[in-house]
């Protein structure tokens, strides 16, 4: 019988130190992939090279008066989501040009919108310093 207890004692005791790596293991993962799936902007800096300019690129503008623009076509805020979805995609270059006017928040608010119709690469098109 106190064969039995012993076994029985052995039994209760967990070692928790094994669940304890992997949670630490699994936050340092979650802490170093979370800002790689965020959003990111680069901004272009005002003294680089010029790029040269294609022929199949696609320009959507923000003029001052908050009006959108595909090449030269207006479009809605609302609308720009379809009409780039049904845009394709192949080999197209696209850029965004607002007025220096327009505030940051509908910069960005209108790169979101580029972004959920699939447009992973958005080039921002600045004047040079001179």
């Amino acid at each position: 019988m106190a064969r039995r207890n012993r076994e029985h004692n052995l039994l209760t005791n967990i070692d928790v130190t094994p669940l304890v790596d992997l949670t630490f293991i699994l936050l340092i993962v979650f802490m170093v992939t979370a800002p790689a799936m965020e959003s990111r902007v680069q901004l272009p800096t005002m003294d680089a090279d010029e790029k040269e300019s294609k022929m199949d690129s696609v320009v959507i503008s923000l003029d001052d008066h908050g009006n959108i623009y595909i090449d030269r076509d207006m479009v809605s805020l609302s609308q720009l989501g379809n009409v780039l979805k049904n845009t394709p995609q192949d080999n197209k270059n696209f850029s965004i040009r607002a007025d220096e006017t327009r505030a940051y928040g509908e910069v960005i608010s209108l790169m979101k919108i580029v972004r959920e119709a699939g447009i992973e690469n958005v080039d921002l098109i600045t004047l040079n310093e001179q």
